[in-house]
This record gives C-alpha cells, sequence and structure tokens, in this order.
C-alpha cells in the first residue's frame, strides 16, 4: 500500500511538473512563443516579434503573431515554426500575403502554399490559417512542438533570404508545446 501512495504521488508530482509547459487552447495571455530576449533588431520597426500562439479549429490551425509594430513591407517575412509527426512546417506572412509550408527532410526546399490571414493592424497581430488537412491532420491530443518565431528577409530579387532578424524565443531554444484540442 505504502509504495502505491509513493508511485500515486510521483505521477502527481511529474503532471504538474509538466502542464505548465502544455497549452490545450488560445492562450494570448500564456503563449506558447514569447521574444524573451533583447535582440538589436528590437529596435527596428516592424523587426520586433512580441509572441505567438497557436489555437485551433475543426478543420483549421491559426497560427497569430504578435509585433511590437506592423508596417508591412516588401522583402519582409514574419513566420512561425513548428514540428508534427517528423515533418517542420511553418506559418508565414510575406510580401503582404499569407503563407504555409513544410519540409520532411530538413534541408531545402521548403513547400510553400498560399493561404489566408488577417492583418489587425490596431493590435499588431497577424493571423494565418492553416488547413489542419495540409498539415498531417494532427488528432485531437496530438502535439505541435519545437515552436518558434522569427521575422527575416523574404523574396529578394527572387530569392528567399531566411536568415532571422528578431527570433522567439531566444536563439537555441524553443516554445512551448501546443496540444490539438
Amino acid at each position: 500500500m505504502k509504495r502505491k501512495i509513493i508511485v500515486l504521488l510521483i505521477c502527481i508530482v511529474s503532471t504538474i511538473s509538466i502542464l505548465p509547459n502544455c497549452v490545450m487552447a488560445e492562450d494570448k495571455e500564456e503563449p506558447e512563443i514569447v521574444d524573451d530576449s533583447f535582440q538589436i533588431w528590437d529596435l527596428a520597426s516592424g523587426l520586433n516579434i512580441i509572441s505567438a500562439w497557436f489555437e485551433n479549429g475543426d478543420t483549421n490551425l491559426y497560427v497569430s503573431i504578435k509585433m511590437a509594430s506592423i508596417k508591412p513591407k516588401l522583402f519582409l517575412g514574419i513566420s512561425v515554426l513548428w514540428s508534427h509527426n517528423n515533418v517542420d512546417y511553418y506559418a508565414s506572412f510575406q510580401n503582404n500575403n499569407y503563407y504555409f509550408g513544410y519540409n520532411t527532410n530538413g534541408y531545402l526546399p521548403w513547400r510553400m502554399n498560399d493561404t489566408s490571414g488577417n492583418l489587425d493592424l490596431e493590435n499588431n497581430i497577424i493571423k494565418i490559417t492553416v488547413p489542419l488537412s495540409e498539415i498531417g491532420n494532427p488528432a485531437k491530443g496530438e502535439k505541435i512542438h519545437n515552436t518558434w518565431a522569427m521575422t527575416h528577409w523574404s523574396g529578394f530579387l527572387g530569392l528567399n533570404f531566411h536568415y532571422p532578424f528578431d527570433r522567439a524565443p531566444k536563439w537555441g531554444t524553443n516554445g512551448k508545446d501546443y496540444f490539438i484540442v
């Protein structure tokens, strides 16, 4: 009996320690991705990421990015990246258009697809719609992980340079996991 109680306590403590790193639904107050470090690019208008978060409906994943300010510029991309089932995905606002894509081999080329979105200039939020059917149909409870966001050059002279200006969270880390609801 004593052993069962100890095992139960270990399970409870483990669950409590894991839950803060998991987000089950949209939460602008507790986003999966937060820019927690100062970078020189934070001073440049339109390059500073504040946070990013995920939410989903029955057929779409919605990726929202909060910026310090939004000033859509030619050749500027704002992207959120994540992984699911060994595939890397992204949602992006580039050159005043909305895209999503994926990569299965860890190298180039990334597949790029047009999609829809919303640009909320009053609250500095970009919201990108990604069809769940196009990103492997993640089921309820499945995890999206390795989440991060960046601002980058995009589409200059027909080339896509994805060198990040701002990265959230800081270099070498990822944001919280998101679970499909």
